[in-house]
């Protein structure tokens, strides 16, 4: 997504979620949206300055699947440096697949 409309995460998790749907239509967006905010309700993936990676586990998602986005304005993500943040790569992955699942995110 190159123009992220979302100013703040929750909107973020669901336009991104969308775009991911999009590619695998079988993938229940309520689901989604329950794995990423119970895992960002750990530790915000607001990595570093502009970047998040949120991710989680659903058990409706296939392999792992991604989505990338951009936002020119900047979103209130709650980042660990409190910068907004511009640049998100979004995982999801199956229940099976957590050993791919740290290897992407590791990378």
């Amino acid at each position: 997504i190159l123009n992220l409309e979302s100013t703040d995460k929750d909107e973020l998790f669901e336009e991104m979620v969308e775009a991911i749907v999009s590619v695998q239509p079988q993938i229940d967006r309520t689901q989604a949206l329950k794995a990423l905010r119970e895992r960002e309700s750990k530790m915000s993936t607001g990595i570093m300055h502009d970047i998040a990676v949120p991710h989680g586990s659903c058990m409706t998602a296939k392999g792992i699947v991604g989505a990338i986005g951009i936002s020119r304005k900047g979103i209130d993500y709650d980042a660990l440096d409190n910068a907004p943040v511009h640049v998100v790569f979004m995982l999801m992955s199956g229940p099976d697949e957590t050993e791919k699942h740290l290897s992407v995110l590791k990378e």
